[in-house]
């Protein structure tokens, strides 16, 4: 259960980092 648990949070975790890493390049040329 915990493990199924973990490997969820670690999705959800690189799934924030992409769309981070997106607006970033999105945004990055819009500021500078």
């Amino acid at each position: 259960m915990l493990i199924e648990i973990k490997k969820k949070v670690k999705n959800i975790y690189i799934l924030i980092f992409i769309i981070i890493i997106i607006f970033y390049k999105g945004l990055a040329p819009l500021s500078g």
